[in-house]
C-alpha cells in the first residue's frame, strides 16, 4: 500500500448474512422459554432475497439462519490498531451488539447496516441501530440493503423518515436530517472517494 492512500477491507459483510438484532443483550429479566426472542423473526416478504435475473423471491429455509461471527474481536482489534490507515467495514450482525460497539474506540472501523435494515420499524431494530449510532456516530455508519439480493427501495424510504419510538427517543442520539444524509450516502461517498455534488445527496423526505 502506498503511503497516503487508505485501503478498505470488508469483514462479516455479504449477501448471505442476515439481520441479527435479536443477538443483542437484552435488559431486564430473562423471558420465559419459547418467547419471541428465542426465535429470530422472518425476513419481511418485501425484503426477501430475489433470484438472479428475476423478480421472484427465493424462499430457502437455509437463508433464514444467521451466519455466526466470522472473526475473533481481540484479533481484529489488534489488526485494526496495527493498520490505522486501513478503513475496516464490519457487518452489523457479525457480533453481538455490545461486542461490536466496543470496537467503536478504533477510529478506522465503520459499520454497514445491511443485516439489520429489513427489521426497521421494530423495537429490536431501534435498540440495535440506536446502540450503533451512539457508539460509532452517524459518520461511521453506512446504509446497506444487500442489493441485488434484497430490494432496497423501501429500506431507503423508511430510513429516510425513521424516528425512534417515543419511549426510546431520549435513550439514543438524535437521528436528524444531516445524520440521515450521512448514513444514506455521504459516508460511503467519502469512504470510497466518490465525487458528489451538493445537490446529489440522497433525498430525505420532507418533514423527517
Amino acid at each position: 500500500m502506498r503511503r497516503g492512500r487508505c485501503g478498505r477491507v470488508h469483514i462479516g459483510v455479504g449477501p448471505s448474512t442476515l439481520p441479527a438484532p435479536w443477538r443483542r443483550e437484552f435488559d431486564g429479566p430473562e423471558p420465559p422459554p419459547g418467547a419471541a426472542r428465542d426465535r429470530p423473526p422472518r425476513v419481511p416478504r418485501w425484503a426477501e432475497p430475489v433470484q438472479a435475473g428475476s423478480a421472484l423471491p427465493v424462499r430457502n429455509r437455509a437463508a433464514e439462519r444467521v451466519a455466526p461471527a466470522g472473526f475473533d474481536p481481540a484479533q481484529f482489534r489488534a489488526l485494526a490498531g496495527a493498520l490505522p490507515h486501513v478503513r475496516f467495514v464490519l457487518g452489523a450482525g457479525c457480533l453481538q451488539e455490545t461486542r461490536l460497539c466496543r470496537l467503536a474506540a478504533l477510529p478506522n472501523v465503520h459499520v454497514l447496516l445491511t443485516e439489520i435494515m429489513p427489521w426497521i420499524g421494530s423495537e429490536d431494530f431501534a435498540h440495535a441501530f440506536g446502540a450503533l449510532l451512539r457508539a460509532f456516530g452517524a459518520d461511521r455508519l453506512l446504509f446497506g440493503s444487500g442489493f441485488p439480493l434484497v430490494r432496497p427501495g423501501r429500506l431507503v424510504r423508511e430510513l429516510a423518515t425513521y424516528r425512534f419510538p417515543d419511549h426510546l427517543r431520549h435513550r439514543y442520539p438524535r437521528f436528524d436530517t444531516s445524520a440521515k444524509r450521512a448514513v444514506l450516502g455521504d459516508n460511503a461517498a467519502r469512504l470510497y472517494r466518490i465525487g458528489r455534488q451538493a445537490h446529489a445527496a440522497p433525498a430525505v423526505a420532507a418533514g423527517a
